[in-house]
């Protein structure tokens, strides 16, 4: 290959040029699924190669930040299929997402956007439609009632999670970031079976609840990291998920009776059911017994579309109004920041055809 540098209008003066191979990188340095990688762009010009092994037709995300507080790099990707053709959405960007289109080594340079930039990076390859989390392994797997902790200890990092559901499964998702005082601003991506995008949410402190519903059945997989600018912050988090039909472990609520509950921890939450039929209205209350508690109390039908109206009253309910028959859910939650826990009540009784139990003396309903 011979490579001519000439100035067209005859002017003389200092260059700088680079070469890389795209059909093959042009170093030893490996992308691992699920891992962030640093590096540093030394020199004007310079150009970091990095290898891939990619199977056909799966959905990839890789992201470029910089790591240096105080560097000018603004730092860019280029990826390359096994013969060396670009990848058209991955060109000269800080994130792209895309289907591969040949089992083989994929080239991904990183580089200034100006090529005269220079300072730390990192950056991050992850698989969307089969998920990886690095040296742990495959990602954690939650249950149709589901409580973790988590951290992000890196720059573009990310941990991931899957969860199985049938087709028309509805699912509820929390999210707090728990490191107070830190900009760490933890966002939650959920993702189909083939790696499409879904919904997302992300905080600086409590989200508010995000509903998804699966399209199909499969594996889903909700993937977690830093939504700050440049996703160089690190903190922790817990993360909670609930399915919200076909409920498991949901205790039934009967008319008139008293159930008793406590949150033991952030983020947790108490799942019953309640079989109504056709037009026979009911309402829920919620009692707090300490007052530690933000009681949050949600209805979800069959389906898990949300149901009812916040009830007019002193104290935390919900009305459901002329129901179709069928069985509900009903979800107790503690809504406040920095969530200690602590005892509830929830009582159930039908507006229309109404039902009674003798309430134990003194106590208060």
């Amino acid at each position: 290959v011979n490579i001519v540098v000439l100035d067209t209008a005859n002017h003389t003066g200092n260059y700088g040029i680079s070469v890389s191979t795209l059909n093959r990188p042009c170093s030893n340095k490996y992308l691992t699924c699920g891992t962030a990688s640093q590096g540093k762009i030394a020199s004007p010009v310079a150009i970091d190669s990095y290898k891939a092994s990619l199977s056909s037709s799966a959905t990839i995300s890789i992201r470029v930040a910089a790591t240096d507080a105080s560097g000018s790099l603004v730092p860019v990707v280029e990826v390359y299929d096994p013969a060396g053709n670009p990848v058209s959405s991955a060109q000269s960007v800080t994130a792209a997402t895309f289907k591969t289109s040949a089992q083989g080594d994929y080239t991904v340079l990183v580089e200034s956007s100006n090529y005269l930039q220079t300072g730390g990076y990192a950056i991050a390859f992850a698989r969307l439609d089969v998920p990886c989390n690095g040296a742990a392994g495959a990602p954690q797997t939650l249950s149709c009632a589901s409580v973790v902790d988590g951290s992000i200890n890196g720059a573009l990092q990310s941990n991931s999670y899957s969860v199985g559901a049938q087709a028309n499964d509805a699912f509820l998702i929390r999210l707090e970031q728990t490191s107070p005082g830190s900009a760490f601003r933890p966002r939650v991506d959920v993702y189909d079976p083939q790696g499409n995008p879904i919904q997302f949410v992300n905080t600086n402190s409590l989200a508010s609840p995000l509903l998804f519903t699966a399209s199909t059945g499969g594996s889903y997989t909700l993937s977690v990291s830093d939504s700050s600018t440049g996703g160089g912050q690190t903190g922790t988090y817990s993360l909670s998920l609930v399915r919200l039909n076909r409920p498991c472990n949901a205790p039934a609520l009967g008319c008139g009776a008293l159930a008793a509950g406590s949150f033991s921890r952030p983020l947790a939450s108490s799942v019953y059911t309640y079989t109504a039929a056709a037009g026979e209205s009911f309402t829920l209350r919620m009692l707090d017994y300490t007052g530690a508690l933000q009681p949050d109390l949600e209805v979800y039908d069959a389906l898990g579309n949300p149901v009812g109206q916040s009830a007019s009253s002193n104290v935390t309910g919900v009305d459901v109004v002329a129901p179709a028959a069928g069985v509900y859910t009903v979800v107790a939650m503690d809504a406040s920041l920095r969530q200690a826990g602590g005892p509830f009540g929830i009582e159930l009784l039908r507006t229309k055809n109404a039902c009674s139990a003798a309430s134990a003396q003194g106590q208060t309903v």
